[in-house]
């Protein structure tokens, strides 16, 4: 049995849902890859789909956001935080891994009114099954 899509196919550019884990974590997220060639607001609009994806799952996971560059990483995280969100937003630019040389694995990712920047695996602490989400402070 299928998972619904939060997007229609034609609008996706996701990773359905991927794991990361080392010896001490692991965690499930989805991931947008973004090329830069849509409107912000277009990327926040689908935190909603997801957010009913997880009403009709009982769980949540962490929506990922690999941005090219800080910039426009830094633009999403504004915009993130006036808007109302109907997931979990993380956010990561590949310019910051490239100059800091670690992989998208790395302390790249900030959530959405967290501190951060946090390696992927420790987001593992912000997935639940219906239980409050613990902060990464």
């Amino acid at each position: 049995m299928s998972t619904p899509s939060p997007v229609p196919a034609t609008q996706r550019c996701c990773v359905p849902i991927s794991r990361a884990s080392d010896p001490t974590a692991a965690v499930s997220f989805f991931l947008e890859h973004d090329t830069g060639t849509e409107p912000l607001t277009k990327l926040i609009d689908k935190l909603h789909g997801y957010g009913e994806l997880f009403d009709q799952l009982g769980r949540a996971r962490p929506v990922l956001f690999w941005l090219h560059s800080s910039t426009r990483e830094r633009h999403l995280r504004r915009l993130l935080t006036d808007a109302p969100l109907g997931a979990l937003a993380v956010t990561g630019a590949r310019d910051l891994a490239t100059a800091l040389d670690v992989s998208p694995a790395g302390p790249v990712w900030s959530a959405a009114g967290r501190s951060g920047p946090v390696r992927l695996v420790d987001l593992a602490v912000l997935v639940h099954d219906g239980a409050e989400v613990a902060d990464l402070g």
